[in-house]
């Protein structure tokens, strides 16, 4: 999904589920749809297609610069740090399953 935002070569929008695992990142850039709403994917669809020129590519900018910020080596390093600081705040339990 995030790759949508890189590849998007005119001035579409994206509309994605509050259920993916990129929209916490994402959220502020796309349109979000509860996936089990039909109504409700219906009206973001249109409002993507009826949406000025202007605002999509502001909302589309966003998720560009979000995922190009958050790349998959600012990820795996946060993950490494997320696991020293567990180690950190818990040493014990560390050193017995060492």
């Amino acid at each position: 999904m995030k790759e949508g935002a890189l590849v998007n070569a005119t001035t579409g929008v994206i509309v994605l589920s509050e259920n993916a695992g990129a929209h916490e990142e994402l959220q502020a850039h796309v349109l979000s749809i509860n996936p089990f709403d039909v109504e409700a994917t219906a009206a973001a669809l249109y409002a993507g297609l009826t949406m000025g020129v202007e605002e999509r590519r502001r909302l589309n900018d966003g998720a560009r610069e979000v995922v190009r910020t958050n790349d998959i080596m600012r990820w795996i390093s946060r993950q490494v740090q997320d696991i020293r600081d567990l180690v950190a705040t818990n040493p014990r339990s560390a050193s017995r399953e060492a």
